[in-house]
């Protein structure tokens, strides 16, 4: 399987919701509930960090000297077999690119037909909050 480094937006209005997905992982209730799942519902990371900042919210502050910051994280994903998906899929296309990237019975592991979606070239859709390990939380202004 491979694994690397991905910046994913995290749509956080402070330091402390990011800082909560440090601690405890992703929440995949949580998943598409702020720009929907045009791929699947899934955890959606980029490999490039101005495509990830393009899903992030209004900046926020932590104080007067330190204001209109986004923050971003850069977490270690767990790839491994990657189901390339040029184009959006249809409903029931959803569906089984869900199962088969989360395998028999629901539970993913080696026995899934694929661990993660390349969308249209700028999404990597994983379906499983143990494939992504936050690394860093980097703050940032544009």
């Amino acid at each position: 399987p491979r694994s690397t480094l991905f910046p994913y937006t995290t749509l956080f209005r402070s330091l402390r919701a990011a800082g909560g997905v440090c601690e405890i992982g992703f929440d995949i209730g949580c998943a598409g509930s702020s720009t929907g799942s045009v791929y699947s519902p899934g955890f959606y990371l980029a490999d490039d960090p101005r495509v990830s900042h393009g899903y992030t919210k209004a900046p926020w502050s932590v104080s007067s000297q330190y204001s209109k910051l986004s923050v971003m994280l850069l977490c270690r994903v767990l790839c491994g077999n990657i189901k390339d998906s040029p184009h959006p899929p249809s409903e029931e296309q959803k569906e089984q690119l869900t199962a088969k990237c989360l395998g028999p019975g629901g539970t993913f592991g080696a026995a899934s037909d694929y661990h993660c979606v390349l969308g249209g070239e700028f999404a990597y859709v994983c379906f499983h909050r143990d494939q992504i390990y936050p690394a860093f939380a980097i703050l940032y202004r544009v």
